[in-house]
């Protein structure tokens, strides 16, 4: 016993029990510090998922669709360099999500996987870990639909002349084009074509893109329209076309539109063209103003009998 008693009063005992409060301490910092690691690179991997996302969204926007190839060169260029800065990102894939078309939408939707080193590879079975985070960027489309109007350049005011900044003529159609004319109108948002008074403005929402598009018309209400077009405007260069033609036509950015006669009141709708995810599904999509205003609704055929289609060069 006394030669245990010599041992501890030598102080020994205290150099054991600051050893094992070290080693302890040293454990609870590689500890912290690989909590901390794996931490960041959770963080790290969602935000730069969102900022991913955030430029497919934008670069690839051309107004009416996702462009895939110009999605997939932003992806592959920003992630890149990413990995060149981190040296920790190893592999992508992008998804493009079909979800919300008809509201003229889309999503970037992608799975960011990250690999990172541990900082104590010892204490793990494997030298290294992954992280995998999705991002989903929600896109609005311009072309179909662009926000409040300048009230100067579209007056509520019915009487009084639009002054569209953008316009296209022939010779020079196409979709992207047709739905630039088109969506400055906003119809969605538009009060110039917003219901009141007991009035709607079919006619006048059609008149004001024929306008912009320099084809000949006709101002007046809907079943003169439906008059005009199946007469006088066959020699104004407007052809009757089936509802599949219609499409078509829309598709490659001629002006086609569908007028219907009523009792009452007829009704006028602007034939746009199709999103991409839409072109086998249906025949058709149009704009419209009336009691309801739509920038998109793809159909393949219309809710009422008797509509005529007509499209110009």
């Amino acid at each position: 016993m006394g030669k245990q008693d010599d041992f501890w009063k030598k102080g020994n005992g205290s150099l054991i029990i600051g050893a094992v409060l070290c080693l302890l301490g040293t454990m609870l910092m590689i500890m912290l510090l690989e909590y901390s690691n794996i931490y960041y690179t959770n963080a790290y991997t969602q935000t730069r998922a969102d900022v991913l996302a955030d430029a497919g969204a934008v670069y690839a926007n051309d107004g009416f669709q996702l462009d895939k190839e110009k999605l997939s060169l932003i992806e592959n260029r920003m992630l890149k360099e990413m990995y060149q800065e981190e040296r920790t990102a190893s592999n992508y894939e992008v998804r493009i999500s079909e979800k919300g078309l008809a509201a003229g939408t889309d999503n970037v939707a992608l799975t960011l996987r990250t690999t990172r080193h541990f900082l104590a590879p010892t204490f793990h079975k494997g030298k290294s870990f992954h992280v995998v985070k999705q991002a989903t960027t929600h896109v609005v489309f311009p072309s179909y639909t662009t926000g409040t109007p300048d009230p100067i350049r579209f007056p509520i005011n019915f009487g009084l002349p639009c002054k569209p900044y953008i316009k296209n003529q022939a010779g020079s159609r196409s979709a992207r084009a047709y739905l630039a004319v088109i969506g400055q109108f906003a119809i969605d948002t538009n009060p110039r074509y917003t219901p009141r008074d007991g009035m709607t403005f079919c006619n006048i929402f059609m008149q004001d893109v024929l306008a912009a598009v320099g084809v000949p018309f006709v101002h007046q209400c809907a079943n003169d329209h439906f008059t005009w077009f199946a007469s006088s405007g066959k020699s104004q260069g407007w052809r009757e076309v089936s509802i599949k033609e219609a499409g078509k036509r829309a598709q490659e950015g001629y002006p086609t539109i569908a007028v219907l006669r009523r009792s009452g009141h007829g009704h006028v709708r602007v034939i746009i063209p199709r999103k991409e995810a839409d072109l086998k599904k249906y025949k058709l999509a149009y704009a419209q103003a009336g009691s309801r205003c739509y920038s998109y609704r793809a159909v393949n055929q219309f809710e009422e009998a008797g509509y005529k289609l007509y499209t110009h060069e």
